[in-house]
């Protein structure tokens, strides 16, 4: 049996472990996202989302239990955003990226968004 090389493996293990302790992490970004309910007028807000904003409050009181994140980690994206962002997908037609612009959100998360809110 040859100890060296699985001794030798080991110390390798250990120095990257070292090393990775000393790099500092790249700092975080989180995006201000708007709140759509609030900042658009009620003409405004029906020419972005062909709806009103009572209906779309009457959809976000009957789902939002259901898609809401579990937590609020990580500047989580609330039920009332992943909403608008369907929305307003829906609305325009538009592809994942204006939807993305639009919420402030990436594209992946708003394609999963979207397919979370749709299947309710």
């Amino acid at each position: 049996m040859d100890t060296s090389s699985s001794s030798s493996s080991d110390d390798e293990c250990v120095i990257e472990f070292v090393s990775r302790l000393g790099r500092t992490r790249k700092p975080r970004i989180f995006r201000k996202r708007a709140d759509n309910l609030i900042e658009w007028d009620k003409n405004a807000f029906y020419n972005r989302f062909r709806l009103i904003k009572r209906c779309v409050n009457i959809v976000l009181d009957l789902i939002a239990f259901k898609i809401e994140s579990p937590t609020n980690r990580n500047h989580a994206v609330t039920s009332s955003q992943m909403i608008l962002c369907t929305i307003r997908f829906l609305a325009s037609g538009c592809m994942l990226i204006t939807a993305e612009d639009f919420a402030g959100i990436h594209k992946t998360t708003a394609g999963k968004y979207i397919w979370k809110f749709c299947r309710q």
